[in-house]
């Protein structure tokens, strides 16, 4: 059979022959999974939008001008006064729309999420998953295992957090049966061809148990995931086990916790479960993937369980069962008339790490725990002892088992060293996790074995003891066996600069922009190092190119950037420049401070106070905003004012002479 080379072809020519299953999957969740925003369906109610979060003392609207959503971000003085700003568009919607509505946005190709998420099941607006303890703003990036877990295939920048040329709109079909090119080629060549088994194609109803789990948990086997190189989330291939492609660690009580629902828990809490454990069931088993939930049969979850349970399948049996059903609490009397097998054994919960979101727990059980009501959020393990992480993947072992590996090969030990990095950094910021990265990724680099990211893992981890010098000695080594990954020359410029090498670091950050131009984190440090080494020409021109590729996301550049331009004599430049760098982050003091300054000298007295006052709220334990503001008071005659002022200048740093001589020019005074 002559074919042509596998290719995605996306969904359109799928739909050329298999025009039902298109139309019925364009309605279900998956197809959903990534949208724009769309007035005339949106399920959103916009009457209570506004949500303060009081750790960063900002609040939060959503709103909907044409037929665009917007999100506005605004802080209020203590008179009501609105005193920063700042709207953004929402560029895509992500997630279906069952449970939640969170939204992303664009900026020159770098997606970010968004800080309020619609909670369809509460009917609210709250804080975006996990903002409530560290409120990323318009900010967070949006990574590759994230954006392809609800999408078909993306064209990501390689190397990039988050820089993307093209997003399709939801899960593809390809998602699940593979690049299409070479089947779309064939069937158009041989219309009339007969061909039981199609090779050019994968169908997983014709796969293993194992190759049929392995599509699904893709995406819902959720954990830490550490892939081998030349692998990344895109590309997966189905009909190939999930082992070869990845390796998941959860925390080990995700495994034992019976009170651990997350929301892509559902292959772990599943495989706990009698019915999995004793039968050839998958996900298909009872998830229609073609069709959405209200277009099958009121009855459909409750046939499958009745396909293993009932004396046959016949709906007559299917009836007979409610008055047949052996819970104590309903009296042998039957059940109501809206219970069902779901209902019953599957009981309703809230997540761990999402809140306003229940899902169906998948560990089926004869009598169910009482169900936990909302998210305990990261709390799952913050503030405790540090966790041991377990490896769910196994190379040989069948899909269809979630337990931890039984082997610690090398190579094993390297992919443990890059997971707990990730889970230190993410989720449990405790020390002993730095001990264990250490020691793994030595132990496997002494078995032989060898992977980037371990390299890195393991000189962040050295960074992270204070051996900033061993760390070094890592990734010079690095730079000579990957010297194409930007982010081995990224960090290595990072620990060069803490070794006081300015003119290393230098190097081998352009290095990284070089091989990646659009790396913005490497093209940020780039610019940080040339204004440390006083190359102003150098560094104006990396700043106003920082500016240009991530307008909305680099703050600090923005003030960087305001103070090589007043070095250089161009004011109103670096006015602008200031601006934006509060207008994007209200709390960067140092800009406050000189946005005040540049009023005060022209005298716009309220401005300046705005200012100050501002830069005050941002840095209340730095003395140089109260002095400002004081000065500020003196030269507009309000000497009373300006006295308490220069006070706290002092108190705050009593070797301060200046506030001391102005104090006592004030007592001077009649």
């Amino acid at each position: 059979m002559s074919t042509a080379p596998a290719a995605y072809v996306g969904d359109a020519a799928c739909a050329s022959c298999h025009a039902e299953i298109a139309r019925t999957y364009a309605q279900t969740n998956k197809a959903r999974s990534v949208t724009r925003f769309d007035p005339a369906t949106a399920p959103e109610r916009f009457d209570a939008a506004t949500v303060y979060n009081a750790r960063s003392d900002l609040y939060y609207e959503a709103f909907v001008r044409g037929d665009t959503l917007y999100q506005r971000e605004y802080r209020l003085d203590e008179d009501g006064t609105v005193v920063h700003e700042r709207i953004h568009r929402a560029d895509y919607v992500i997630g279906s729309g069952n449970a939640t509505r969170s939204y992303l946005m664009q900026v020159n190709g770098y997606l970010t999420e968004m800080p309020l998420t619609w909670y369809v099941q509460r009917g609210l607006w709250d804080m975006s998953p996990g903002y409530h303890e560290a409120n990323d703003r318009f900010s967070r990036q949006i990574n590759l295992e994230c954006i392809t877990c609800h999408n078909g295939p993306v064209e990501h920048s390689r190397f990039t957090q988050n820089h993307y040329a093209d997003l399709p709109l939801g899960i593809t079909c390809e998602r699940c049966h593979g690049p299409a090119g070479a089947h779309v080629a064939f069937r158009r060549a041989n219309p009339d061809a007969t061909v039981e088994a199609d090779s050019t194609i994968v169908n997983p109803a014709r796969l293993d148990r194992s190759a049929r789990l392995s599509i699904c948990q893709q995406c819902h086997l959720a954990g830490v995931s550490v892939f081998p190189e030349g692998e990344d989330p895109t590309t997966f291939v189905p009909g190939e086990p999930l082992a070869a492609h990845r390796t998941v660690f959860v925390p080990e009580g995700q495994l034992t916790d019976p009170d651990w629902v997350g929301i892509d828990s559902h292959p772990v809490r599943l495989a706990r479960s009698a019915c999995y454990q004793k039968s050839e069931m998958t996900c298909g088993t009872c998830h229609d993937p073609h069709r959405p939930a209200d277009l099958l049969p009121p009855d459909h979850y409750d046939r499958a369980c009745q396909s293993c349970h009932g004396a046959d399948a016949d709906h007559a049996a299917l009836e007979a069962m409610a008055p047949g059903c052996s819970r104590a609490e309903h009296g042998g009397e039957g059940l109501p008339e809206t219970a069902s097998c779901v209902a019953c054994h599957m009981a309703t919960s809230g997540t761990s790490e999402v809140p306003h979101v229940f899902f169906s727990d998948h560990w089926i059980r004869r009598r169910p725990r009482a169900v936990r009501q909302d998210a305990r959020g990261n709390a799952a393990v913050a503030g405790r002892e540090p966790v041991r992480l377990v490896a769910l993947q196994e190379a040989g072992r069948s899909a269809a088992v979630i337990a931890p590996r039984t082997t610690n090969t090398p190579r094993d030990q390297l992919e443990a060293a890059i997971a707990y990095l990730h889970f230190y950094e993410t989720m449990h910021a405790h020390p002993a996790y730095i001990e264990t990265v250490i020691e793994a990724a030595r132990a496997g680099f002494a078995g032989g074995a060898d992977h980037v990211e371990a390299r890195i893992a393991l000189a962040r981890a050295l960074g992270e003891a204070d051996s900033t010098a061993a760390a070094l000695a890592v990734l010079d080594a690095a730079a000579q066996a990957y010297p194409g990954d930007p982010w081995v020359h990224f960090w290595r410029g990072a620990f060069q600069e803490v070794e006081g090498q300015a003119e290393a670091a230098i190097a081998s950050f352009r290095r990284a922009v070089a091989i990646q131009p659009r790396l913005i984190e490497a093209q940020v440090k780039l610019a940080d190092a040339l204004v440390r080494a006083e190359r102003v020409e150098e560094a104006l021109v990396q700043l106003e190119q920082v500016v240009a590729l991530d307008p909305v996301h680099q703050p600090r550049a923005w003030y960087n950037l305001g103070t090589l331009r007043l070095r250089l004599g161009q004011a109103e430049a670096a006015r602008d420049a200031f601006a934006q760098a509060v207008r994007l982050d209200p709390d960067l003091a140092p800009a406050h401070i000189q946005l005040g300054s540049m009023y005060l000298a022209r005298r716009a007295f309220e401005d300046a106070i705005r200012h100050f006052r501002q830069a005050i709220r941002a840095a209340p334990t730095d003395p140089s905003g109260y002095g400002s503001l004081g000065l500020t008071y003196l030269q507009a005659g309000r000497p009373d004012l300006a006295r308490p002022l220069f006070e706290e200048v002092l108190r705050l740093d009593p070797t301060n002479r200046h506030a001391r001589a102005l104090l006592r020019q004030l007592d001077q005074e009649p």
